[in-house]
């Protein structure tokens, strides 16, 4: 799962190429992907809540971060603390 930011290996030919992309034209939305999931009705909050939760935590993409190294560009995970923390 999320490992400590130090696990760090270069990317993929796929990952470099929308890295350059986005580095071009940061502004550009065309990366930017969105999805929505409608509830109606009653909703158990404490399920949803732990729902996503569990989700965020099991979802290693979720934790991926890339950055710039001096070796070239990476990813690793950043520490177990989750920016995902949210209340809903």
């Amino acid at each position: 799962m999320a490992q400590d930011v130090q696990d760090t290996r270069p990317l993929t030919e796929a990952q470099e190429g929308l890295w350059y992309f986005q580095a071009l034209d940061p502004a550009n939305p065309i990366l930017n992907t969105g999805q929505y999931l409608e509830l109606t009705g009653a909703a158990d909050l404490a399920a949803l809540r732990e729902a996503v939760a569990r989700t965020v935590q099991e979802t290693e993409a979720l934790h991926l971060r890339f950055r710039a190294a001096p070796a070239g560009r990476s990813n690793g995970w950043p520490p177990a603390a989750s920016p995902w923390a949210r209340s809903i």
